[in-house]
C-alpha cells in the first residue's frame, strides 16, 4: 500500500472525530462553546461601544462637532 494512502487512513479518526470516545467529544463541544461566548460577547461590546461614540458624538454641541469635523493641518 502506498505511504499517501496509509497516510489518509492513519489520518481517518481524526478527520471524523472516531478517537478518544464520549469525553474528548464532551471536552471539545465545551472548548467550542467557549469560544463561541468570547466571540459574541467580544461582537457585543463592539457594536455597544461603537453606539455609545456615535451618540456621545451627537451630543456635542454643533459648534463643537463642526470643529472636529474639520481635518487638522
Amino acid at each position: 500500500m502506498p505511504w499517501y494512502v496509509q497516510g489518509l487512513f492513519l489520518s481517518q479518526p481524526l478527520h471524523f472525530g472516531d478517537y478518544g470516545g464520549i469525553p474528548l467529544k464532551i471536552v471539545w463541544a465545551l472548548l467550542d462553546a467557549a469560544t463561541i461566548i468570547v466571540l459574541c460577547s467580544g461582537i457585543y461590546l463592539y457594536l455597544v461601544r461603537k453606539r455609545l461614540l456615535v451618540s456621545r458624538a451627537n451630543a456635542l454641541p454643533s459648534g463643537v462637532r463642526s470643529a472636529l469635523a474639520r481635518p487638522v493641518k
